[in-house]
């Protein structure tokens, strides 16, 4: 069966049909042959059958004719002569039909055409014997029908000899045809037979090669199924062996894959895991291990809650069962705590329905966490020990601004006004950022219309419109409304109109327009001022970036951010799009209804 091996699939395919059919077609054509050469001897017996029974009717009828002509002689009679007549006319009309049953053989028909003219002669010597018999000539008579008798007995030999060979041939030709139909009988068995053991054998032969393959293949694939290499070679060139060997390179792909992945996975600076629906750990990596303070071997099998306090189970199972029900990333934080500290983790889980398992990525934002609460401490500090000594240096001015200064003393006292509304700004700023961030800022949305608000911040800016010659425009339909909170948006839509006209030169257009988007009404403003970089784009929405710092334009780098914090709780969204030399574009959305406001914890 080697020879098997380098035969292609497709190749053994037409192997196995073409032979049977090829030998079915032999078999055929040598039954076909064995019938024809039996037909072919049935013919010739039969031929040699009715030359005899020819032969020996014509010689009947000669027989006849003599009869018929010598009693004419004795006793004529118009009857005898039609008699005559009509015996010759038949063995003439014989003698022909002889002549084209013997004409294809040159040795019938030489014996045949002597024997027609013995006939012929004897005929004629009767006939003048008759003749010399009836003219008183009785001994030329005698003479004449000796003759006759002579030529007749001479073509009685022959026809015996004629009729002897065709026996003999018809006999020779009956044992051949008896002879082809034993072979038919045979070969049609035999062919029948050996049609199916060839097409039998050849199906074993291929059937063996192809499952013995086939059989390797399946336990490679089962074997790289549970993580092994394949174990079993396949023999041969065909496609089942070229799919063996793409199984051996795709295995050493994927195992490649699987080792990059397990170090980048063993390597993350994020702890990752596996949990099953019964929340027990399937899968971790070291930077978890490390979080919860457990081996590996100690956290495989071992269930989320024995390393949770019970509310911190809770919530974690209600997010874990949020993610497998919207099939959605869901995040929270929990704490739990480890012989050497309190670990304060952040989780964000993803339900892999296929796998029936939740995917974990886990951070430890302990320190994030005492930074957010060294924060809020910060925030309280400004809250309580900045604001009201600043509020009273402010009042102190005031009233020192009442005095009678000198012009020096004025000028002094101006700086030092401005420098304290910035502080007081600032702090203000920190103040209503730190609110937005906690989610404490409440936001008093209602379906109001937008152009009288965005009329009142162009109104309130006004002066400081004209100072820098600035053409305004405002493009906004009348009647279009959405919902907000009319003081936190005019906070926001004031905050972008004064960064547009501080960064626009004199006498440059800036204009804001609004539009309906989908659920949302997007409000934009655009001037031609000096732009942004692409790369600075999503810095500007930071806390304390200023990508565009210019001592002439002071800025605390934070009403950007409070914008986004705005417009955020609205459930909107805030972008820039800007071309360095071409001006800004800021906008922002605001739903239409009170349904599309994010829902409040």
């Amino acid at each position: 069966m080697s020879f098997l091996r380098p035969i292609r699939l497709s190749t053994k395919s037409l192997l196995l049909i073409s032979i049977p059919i090829c030998f079915e077609l032999a078999c055929v054509s040598a039954v076909y042959y064995v019938m024809q050469q039996g037909e072919l001897e049935k013919a010739k017996a039969a031929h040699c059958a009715d030359l005899c029974s020819r032969i020996n009717h014509s010689f009947s009828l000669l027989g006849r004719l003599h009869s018929s002509l010598f009693l004419a002689q004795i006793s004529p009679s118009p009857k005898l002569d039609a008699a005559a007549r009509k015996v010759a006319l038949q063995g003439l009309a014989e003698m022909d039909e002889i002549d084209g049953l013997v004409a294809a053989d040159p040795e019938e028909n030489r014996s045949w055409q002597r024997v027609r003219k013995m006939a012929r002669q004897s005929t004629d010597a009767f006939e003048n014997a008759m003749l010399l018999f009836e003219d008183g000539d009785k001994a030329f008579s005698v003479k004449q029908l000796k003759h006759a008798q002579h030529k007749l007995a001479s073509m009685t030999n022959l026809v015996d000899e004629l009729v002897a060979r065709e026996k003999s041939l018809q006999a020779e030709q009956n044992l051949k045809e008896a002879k082809y139909a034993a072979q038919l009988k045979l070969l049609l068995p035999v062919t029948i037979v050996l049609g199916l053991a060839i097409t039998v054998l050849l199906g074993w032969l291929f059937n063996r090669s192809m499952s013995r393959n086939l059989d390797a293949l399946i336990k490679n694939a089962r074997s790289m199924a549970a993580g092994r290499s394949p174990e079993l070679k396949v023999q041969g060139g065909d496609e089942l062996a070229e799919l063996s060997q793409i199984y051996g390179s795709m295995y050493a792909a994927l195992s490649a894959l699987r080792a990059k992945e397990r170090a980048i996975v063993d390597n993350a600076a994020e702890g990752i895991c596996t949990l099953n629906t019964d929340f027990r750990f399937t899968d971790t990596n070291p930077a978890l291990q490390a979080m919860l303070g457990a081996s590996q071997k100690e956290l495989l099998g071992s269930r989320l809650a024995a390393h949770l306090n019970a509310g911190d189970f809770t919530l974690a199972s209600k997010a874990f069962e949020a993610a497998s029900d919207s099939g959605e990333h869901k995040t929270f934080q929990i704490k739990t705590a480890t012989a050497e500290a309190e670990v304060t983790m952040s989780w964000s889980v993803m339900w892999n329905a296929e796998h029936q398992e939740f995917c974990c990525v886990i951070q430890d934002i302990t320190q994030q966490a005492r930074l957010d609460q060294l924060k809020s401490d910060f925030v309280a500090m400004v809250s309580h020990d900045l604001r009201a000594p600043l509020s009273s240096i402010a009042l102190a001015h005031d009233l020192l601004a009442s005095e009678e200064l000198s012009d020096e003393s004025k000028d002094t006292l101006t700086i030092a006004q401005g420098s304290v509304q910035r502080l007081l700004a600032l702090v203000n700023n920190l103040l209503d950022l730190d609110k937005l961030e906690a989610g404490l800022m409440a936001i008093n949305a209602c379906e109001q219309e937008v152009l009288p608000v965005v009329d009142s911040c162009v109104q309130s800016l006004a002066l400081v419109a004209e100072q820098k010659h600035l053409n305004i425009s405002v493009v906004v339909p009348p009647g279009l409304t959405a919902c907000f909170d009319r003081e936190k948006v005019s906070q926001v839509l004031i905050n972008l109109l004064s960064n547009a006209y501080k960064f626009s030169d004199p006498g440059r257009p800036v204009r804001i327009e609004a539009g309906l988007e989908g659920s949302f009404v997007r409000l934009s403003i655009v001037d031609m001022g000096p732009g942004i970089a692409r790369e600075n784009q999503a810095l500007i929405f930071e806390k304390f970036e200023q990508v565009n710092a210019d001592p002439a334009r002071p800025g605390s780098g934070l009403g950007l951010a409070i914008c986004r914090a705005i417009v955020r709780q609205h459930g909107g969204e805030i972008a820039v799009q800007s071309q360095l030399g071409r001006g800004s574009t800021f906008s922002f959305t605001l739903p239409l209804s009170q349904s599309l406001l994010p829902k409040r914890p």
